[in-house]
């Protein structure tokens, strides 16, 4: 069936063209084509619903997709923009799939965190998500992380077979090249009114998920944050810690509110 013009869940698409056919408890994708003005998502294979063979292998890949539109089309409520392209591929049981997937982001922006780049490859595998590539770029500033972390993921209800994850080695590094501060207000938009500065860091995180180990180093330079909460501002934030085994070294620690310089170290 090909439909031209259309709008799929509030998502206006040039066009869609599926053909499907089922036999039996396999329903085969030939073809799922969404088709948006510059860009596309083409997505097929097959998906056995058996009683006693749930398993599938689906392959997908976009180019030049809005990203907006896209996360309306799954039900996304935060607010991300930019053009993407991605392939992926999944296979196996339903419940204990394997994913590889890959993906490049341009122009994009995740809630007030504004990048130019983003790029995204990793592998799924027995609870077990292996980043082999993350590159967030924001003028020629990097986040970086690459490493593998337990994770559960699956389409349907894991309650009868999900095993304990609490010890399974994690083996993770995430770098952090000139990066400016304001990223995580990503993950505290309710408390960050303004952050900024430039952080270089270099974080090691192993152990397990029930005992997880930290090592590394964090530096903020010229650092500035202000928190809806409070009328003050912290102005002149530099910051050196290093972490050996979840012990914080606070190596110097300087900052100024009004007029007040507060150093402190231990």
């Amino acid at each position: 069936a090909l439909i031209e013009d259309v709008q799929l869940e509030k998502v206006p698409l040039n066009s869609i063209e599926v053909k499907l056919d089922k036999i039996g408890s396999v329903i085969r994708i030939n073809q799922l084509r969404l088709s948006q003005r510059k860009g596309e998502l083409v997505a097929g294979g097959w998906i056995n619903l058996g009683e006693d063979n749930k398993n599938l292998d689906i392959h997908l890949s976009a180019d030049n997709v809005d990203l907006s539109q896209l996360s309306n089309l799954f039900g996304i409520e935060e607010e991300i923009k930019g053009l993407t392209s991605f392939k992926a591929e999944v296979t196996g049981d339903i419940d204990l799939p394997n994913v590889s997937f890959s993906a490049k982001v341009e122009k994009g922006k995740f809630q007030d965190f504004i990048f130019d780049n983003l790029t995204f490859e990793a592998l799924y595998n027995q609870d077990i998500l292996e980043v082999k590539q993350f590159i967030l770029d924001k003028e020629g500033h990097q986040i970086k992380g690459k490493g593998k972390i337990p994770y559960e993921f699956s389409f349907m209800g894991r309650e009868k077979i999900t095993p304990s994850l609490a010890e399974i080695p994690i083996d993770f590094i995430l770098t952090l090249e000139n990066t400016d501060l304001s990223f995580i207000k990503i993950f505290f938009p309710k408390d960050l009114k303004q952050v900024r500065g430039s952080t270089n860091a270099e974080l090691e995180v192993s152990g397990t998920l029930n005992q997880p180990i930290l090592n590394g180093s964090i530096v903020l330079t010229d650092g500035e944050v202000e928190l809806f909460q409070f009328s003050t501002k912290i102005n002149d934030l530099n910051i050196f810690l290093q972490l050996e085994d979840n012990l914080v070294k606070i190596k110097d620690t300087n900052f100024q509110i009004d007029q007040y310089k507060i150093y402190t170290s231990g």
